[in-house]
């Protein structure tokens, strides 16, 4: 009888060093598409190859203030009454789309091929 492979489930998934590991295993090139694809009309900008700007999502905000430095693995919104910090790439996306954690992991483990990363169950990406 084969032996049963250790799994992940999404319940378990969320610890700081997983999350992290978002940050550096999407590239911002691929982050920005993603971004420029669920959410057009937030104004995305690329500066350099591991910053991203855009119009925050935590607030009502015409002029991106929110900065994504992938580099660092983390953002924030420079907007005068936000201030929000954004630690957690997973969240972010649920925001911009509208959705829950478990969906906006979805996406991305499903679109950047993360099983490797955060998941090794096939039967939780169905």
């Amino acid at each position: 009888m084969a032996r049963k492979k250790e799994t992940k489930t999404i319940k378990e998934i969320g610890g700081q060093a997983e999350i992290k590991r978002l940050w550096t295993k999407i590239s911002p090139s691929q982050w920005f598409g993603l971004f420029q694809e669920v959410a057009p009309d937030n104004k995305w900008q690329m500066q350099g190859w591991s910053t991203i700007i855009g119009c925050c999502p935590y607030h009502n905000d015409n002029t991106p203030s929110l900065v994504l430095q992938f580099h660092k693995g983390s953002g924030k919104c420079y907007g005068e009454t936000c201030q929000k910090h954004v630690s957690n790439p997973v969240k972010l996306l649920a925001r911009l789309q509208n959705c829950g954690y478990h969906e906006a992991l979805m996406t991305l483990t499903k679109r950047f091929d993360l099983s490797g990363v955060l998941l090794t169950n096939e039967d939780e990406l169905n």
